[in-house]
């Protein structure tokens, strides 16, 4: 509820009366046509058009355009998966879509593509996942590793957190050794042995999760 009088102060009424409710109209309108393109099997237009209209919405984001109702932020979510799926219609390099999902991924500051090993997995195949892991490899490799009670002291961008993220997921397809290879990387709380026990026994690896609950019981 909210808009600007005369003096620049807040009066009662809701965003979708003023700018940012203009912006979000068009970016709903703009999503609408992409459908569109995807429905009459136009894939590349429609993976072009998602790539323009997920900027733009960062740029708002970043801009400070008020997101109250959370409507941009569902537009970005939606547009991302719209883009894996126009991806896999689009048939596109493997590799070359790998390297630039990563690198949005690690450079995008809303989380954009964070999850792309994951939802563009169809898309991008065993090469692509490659190219896309060569890539966040080489700011995991500059990840120290951590021990209980270590500070991070790693204040680079990307951040850790998006790092070892990509990296986690990208590790899956090799197993759960891989999974907990990644994640032993940030041993710096007690939480982190459990949150690797969770993941080995969802493989129902009960006494593996054993050991890890038994080595953060014997920190304290």
């Amino acid at each position: 509820m909210y808009v600007v009088t005369a003096s620049g102060h807040g009066k009662g009424r809701d965003d979708d009366a003023g700018p940012a409710g203009q912006l979000v109209a068009k970016y709903r309108a703009e999503l609408t046509a992409i459908e569109d393109l995807l429905a009459n099997d136009l894939a590349l237009p429609a993976v072009d058009g998602l790539e323009r209209l997920i900027e733009l919405l960062e740029e708002t984001l970043g801009g400070g355009v008020p997101d109250r109702a959370g409507e941009i932020g569902r537009m970005l979510t939606e547009a991302q998966s719209m883009h894996a799926k126009a991806s896999l219609q689009a048939n596109q390099d493997q590799a070359e879509l790998g390297v630039h999902l990563a690198n949005w991924a690690l450079s995008s500051d809303w989380d954009v593509f964070l999850e792309s090993p994951t939802t563009h997995a169809d898309s991008l195949s065993e090469d692509g996942l490659d190219s896309f892991e060569s890539v966040v490899d080489g700011y995991f490799r500059q990840l120290p590793a951590l021990a209980v009670g270590e500070q991070d002291e790693y204040g680079a961008k990307p951040s850790r957190f998006v790092v070892a993220h990509l990296k986690r997921q990208l590790a899956a397809r090799r197993g759960t050794d891989a999974v907990v290879e990644v994640m032993s990387r940030d041993l710096s709380a007690a939480d982190r042995y459990a949150e690797i026990a969770q993941v080995l026994v969802a493989d129902g690896r009960e006494a593996d999760a054993q050991e890890w609950l038994d080595r953060a019981a014997g920190l304290s």
